[in-house]
C-alpha cells in the first residue's frame, strides 16, 4: 500500500492561508482506515504486517515563500537568492526550514507520530498497528533539500527529525530512480510511476533540479515583495483586507492567472472609489521592471526566440496597460482563453511515460498543478488488458479559480481542498488498484 500527498506548501507565515493541524489529524485517521481496507483481502483478513509507504511528493515545505530571503531595496542591489552559489545561501535555506518547522510544529507532530508509531485501526475488538515509512520527494519550491554537502545534510536531518521521515542520508529524491532502492522496487510492484510534475513546466524546471528556474525569481522578486511594498506605499496595517488579499496570491491557479488576480483587485478598488488601485498598479509595474532587469532573468532571454522571459513579459509585464475598462474586457475576452486553466497537458505527459508506453505501469501520479485529477489514459487489448490512469495529487491549500460568469470582472473564488491518493498491490483491498479521497471546504 502506497499513499501519496503533495503541495502542502507549509510556510513560515510569508504567504496566505496554509493547511491547519486538523487536516493532519484527519489524514492520520484516514490512513488507519485505508490500512484496514487494505487488510481485507479476497475472502480473508490479513493486516499489512510489512507496513505501508507514505510519499510526500514535493513542495511540502515552501522554501521560496519565506521571510528568510532579504528584501531587495534601495542600497541593496545585491542580496542572496536561491540561484546564487549553494554555499553562500545555505544559512538562509536553513533559516527558512527552521522557521517553517517552528510555525507548523503542531501539524508536523501528527505526521511525525505516524512515522514513529505507525497507523492504527480497529477490527472487531482488536486494535492493529501498521508501520508507516514516510519519504520526502522534492518539487520546485523545496528543491534546495537535494543539494549536496554537510551543511545541507544537517538541514535535511532537521527536516527528517521533525517529520519522522524514513529518507536515508543524502539528498532528498526528485524522481523514483533517486529514491531508496527498496521504495523504488515497491513502486514497481504497485505498477506506479510518481514524480512531482515540475519537469513538465518550463518556468519551474530547466532540465536540472539542483538549480533555480525562472519561476523562483517570480516568487521571490514579485510575489514575496508585492504585499510589503503596497503596505509601505499606502501605510496600511498588516490586517487590512487588501493586504490579506495580496497575501493569497500564490494560492491562485493556474500560475498565469496571478496578474489577472492583481488586476481584478485593482478594478475592485477602483469601483469602490479608492485610490489604492493606482498604487497597486504602480508598485506592480515597478517590481516587474526591476524583475526583468535582473541578470538572473536576462540570462533566459534568447534573441529572436520565444523564451521564458517573453512568456512572463506577456503574463506579468503588461498589466498596467490593461487598467481601463475596455482594455480589461479585451484581455478577459481574448487573452484569458489562450492562457486558460486546463491541465489536460499533464495527462498527455503521463501517457508518454516510458513505463506506461511499455505496459510496465498502470498508474502515473504527479503533483505541482494543485488541481486534483483522475483521468483514464488507455485500455489494453483483450478482456484482461491493462487499465491505465493518470492522477494528480492536488493540494491541501486553498485553491483560487477564476469565475466562469463575467470574465471581464476578473473575479476569483476559493475553496479549501484535501486530496489523498492510495494505491494497492495484489489482493489488498479485495484486489482494488487505487482509492482516492478528495474533499473541499468553502472559504476563505
Amino acid at each position: 500500500m502506497i499513499v501519496l500527498v503533495s503541495d502542502l506548501h507549509l510556510t513560515d507565515g510569508a504567504s496566505g492561508t496554509t493547511v491547519e493541524p486538523g487536516a493532519f489529524a484527519l489524514f492520520a485517521r484516514l490512513i488507519g482506515e485505508m490500512a484496514r481496507h487494505a487488510s481485507h483481502r479476497r475472502g480473508r483478513f490479513q493486516p499489512l504486517r510489512e507496513g505501508l509507504d507514505l510519499i510526500l511528493l514535493g513542495d511540502t515545505l515552501d522554501l521560496l515563500r519565506s521571510t528568510a530571503w532579504p528584501v531587495r531595496g534601495p542600497g541593496r542591489a545585491s542580496v542572496p537568492r536561491p540561484w546564487d552559489p549553494p554555499d553562500g545561501v545555505a544559512h538562509l535555506v536553513g533559516s527558512a526550514v527552521d522557521r517553517i518547522l517552528a510555525r507548523n510544529e503542531e501539524a508536523l507532530a501528527i505526521l511525525r507520530r505516524l512515522g514513529q508509531e505507525g497507523a492504527s485501526f480497529h477490527e472487531g475488538e482488536r486494535t492493529y498497528h501498521v508501520p508507516v515509512r514516510i519519504t520526502y520527494f522534492v518539487g520546485n519550491h523545496d528543491w534546495p533539500l537535494r543539494l549536496p554537502g554537510p551543511v545541507y545534510e544537517a538541514i535535511r536531518w532537521r527536516v527528517t527529525s521533525a517529520l519522522g521521515l524514513a529518507n536515508p542520508a543524502g539528498p532528498f529524491p526528485h524522481t523514483a530512480s533517486e529514491a531508496d532502492p527498496n521504495l523504488a522496487a515497491r513502486l514497481r510492484a504497485h505498477r506506479l510511476v510518481v514524480r512531482h510534475g515540475d519537469v513538465h513546466d518550463p518556468d519551474s524546471y530547466d532540465g536540472e533540479r539542483n538549480r533555480s528556474a525562472i519561476a523562483d525569481g517570480v516568487v521571490i522578486e514579485l510575489l514575496n515583495r508585492l504585499a510589503p511594498a503596497v503596505q509601505e506605499a499606502l501605510g496600511l496595517d498588516g490586517r487590512d483586507p487588501l493586504m490579506r488579499a495580496l497575501d493569497e496570491m500564490d494560492n491562485v491557479r493556474p500560475f498565469a492567472m496571478i496578474p489577472f488576480w492583481v488586476l481584478g483587485t485593482i478594478r475592485r478598488l477602483e469601483l469602490e472609489g479608492k485610490h489604492a488601485g493606482k498604487v497597486v498598479a504602480d508598485v506592480w509595474s515597478r517590481l516587474c521592471e526591476q524583475f526583468f532587469a535582473l541578470d538572473f532573468v536576462r540570462q533566459w532571454d534568447r534573441r529572436w526566440q520565444w523564451d521564458p522571459v517573453d512568456r512572463l513579459q506577456l503574463k506579468f509585464g503588461l498589466l498596467k496597460r490593461f487598467i481601463d475598462r475596455r482594455a480589461v474586457r479585451f484581455v478577459a475576452g481574448r487573452l484569458l482563453p489562450l492562457l486558460g486553466d486546463d491541465y489536460s497537458g499533464f495527462a498527455h505527459h503521463a501517457l508518454a511515460e516510458p513505463e506506461i508506453a511499455s505496459g510496465e505501469a498502470d498508474y502515473v501520479a504527479y503533483g505541482h498543478t494543485h488541481f486534483h485529477e483522475v483521468r483514464p489514459l488507455a485500455v489494453g487489448p483483450g478482456k484482461r488488458g491493462r487499465r491505465q490512469f493518470y492522477f494528480n495529487t492536488g493540494t491541501w491549500r486553498p485553491f483560487y479559480r477564476r469565475t466562469v460568469a463575467h470574465p471581464e470582472r476578473l473575479e476569483f473564488l476559493a475553496y479549501h481542498t484535501f486530496s489523498v491518493l492510495t494505491f494497492y498491490q495484489g489482493d489488498e483491498r479485495a484486489g482494488r488498484g487505487f482509492e482516492v479521497w478528495n474533499g473541499a471546504l468553502s472559504g476563505p
